[in-house]
């Protein structure tokens, strides 16, 4: 089977279904071993369809996960290849779409694993939260100006919440909030976890946060609780989120983790 992958959580996916050797083409975010010889097709949201076209794949596994993406799913609908459109927005969701691509590429068996793996990271995890009583207010920063932030439709809000936590954003019911600096200040999160989207990622700034006007008052900055996080491991809604879930609980409650709970290596997927 040939297969595109137009989205870097597709692409994780597929690797964790035994697919990797199928992918003929992925976006230019995607993560691959080097040398691997799969063609690049562009940016998630500016992918090169004749060259997805002259690829002939026999699947192409889209996203909607972000703004932009629609043109693309409608191009390759226009070029009449079939098409997996993965759009979760909850953790439940990001299960279900794993299980689905899993039974429409003949990998059901192997999906459900992956699934049953996230769910018992998960569970473990709850263990350990479920009695908590003094949950830990959370600001999880997508995007620095302006400034974005999960919402009630996320799966970050999930695993916040999992990991013994309340996202100060989580009843707002939207994928995305986009609070004013003034607002963040007024809840006084607890913990500021940066995980800037794209190229940002690698120029995320702990010490910056606190010379935004009136931070330096808020909780999670004067107790030193800011923290960055991959984005490859709360931004792809696919097999990552195990390892994002568990660096979560770190931040949130590192006096609870135990030896049951270990990081892994999140390239072990690239």
């Amino acid at each position: 089977m040939r297969i595109v992958s137009l989205a870097p959580s597709n692409t994780d996916i597929l690797i964790a279904l035994g697919l990797g050797k199928e992918i003929v083409g992925v976006d230019d975010w995607s993560d691959l071993p080097a040398g691997s010889g799969v063609t690049r097709l562009g940016g998630e949201t500016s992918i090169d369809l004749e060259k997805v076209a002259d690829l002939h794949p026999d699947m192409v596994v889209s996203s909607l996960s972000v703004p932009g993406m629609e043109g693309v799913v409608e191009g390759i609908k226009r070029l009449g290849l079939r098409q997996i459109i993965l759009d979760p927005e909850t953790l439940d969701e990001v299960y279900a779409g794993i299980f689905e691509a899993g039974l429409l590429l003949g990998k059901g068996e192997e999906a459900l694993r992956v699934v049953e793996d996230m769910h018992e990271t998960a569970n473990r995890i709850r263990e350990k939260t479920l009695r908590i009583k003094d949950l830990p207010r959370v600001y999880f920063e997508w995007w620095p100006d302006p400034l974005m932030t999960p919402g009630r439709r996320n799966w970050v809000t999930d695993m916040i919440e999992i990991a013994g936590g309340i996202n100060i954003y989580g009843l707002i019911d939207e994928r995305t909030v986009k609070p004013s600096p003034d607002d963040v200040v007024s809840k006084r999160p607890d913990v500021i976890i940066l995980c800037w989207c794209g190229e940002l990622n690698a120029k995320m700034d702990i010490h910056s946060v606190r010379e935004r006007p009136g931070w330096k008052e808020i909780p999670a900055v004067k107790n030193g609780r800011v923290y960055t996080l991959d984005e490859r491991v709360a931004g792809r809604p696919g097999p990552r989120l195990k390892e994002g879930m568990m660096q979560t609980f770190k931040f949130l409650h590192p006096d609870l983790c135990g030896g049951d709970i270990n990081l892994k290596d999140i390239d072990r997927y690239g």
